[in-house]
């Protein structure tokens, strides 16, 4: 199924860093980029796969901090019931755009992580295996 999203918009997802705050510190990763991070972070913490998703801005659309704030509440939540570990993330576009709060849940499977982005209106998430390359998963 062709991606209903503007190839602007594609273009800006690929081209966004996904920073992660790890144990041993900050780190990004890149879509179709290998990160030795978190390869390290998925065997250390004996999980085979992690998803970097955000409940911000809704289908791409900006939206007030303070209902973000809640939004990404409510993601982290849900997470928290599933009992799912994360870290802090923060996506932000190279070309200038703020970002957003963001959240690495490792261990969340791949249908599991389009459910719960579909959940908060997500155009798209970052999906990585045991290889630790990110991928970009769209939803729309």
């Amino acid at each position: 199924m062709a991606s209903r999203l503007p190839p602007k918009l594609l273009a800006f997802y690929r081209e966004t860093d996904y920073a992660v705050k790890g144990p041993k510190g900050r780190f990004v990763l890149r879509v179709g980029t290998a990160s030795k991070e978190l390869a390290a972070l998925l065997k250390s913490s004996r999980h085979a796969c992690a998803a970097f998703i955000t409940a911000s801005n809704p289908l791409g659309e900006p939206t007030s901090a303070g209902l973000n704030a809640k939004a990404l509440a409510a993601l982290k939540a849900d997470l928290e019931a599933a009992d799912c570990p994360v870290l802090p993330g923060f996506g932000e576009g190279r070309q200038g755009w703020a970002g957003e709060e963001s959240l690495l849940v490792l261990g969340l499977e791949r249908e599991a992580a389009k459910r719960l982005a579909r959940k908060y209106g997500q155009n798209a998430l970052l999906w990585a295996a045991r290889d630790a390359v990110p991928e970009l998963i769209l939803l729309r």
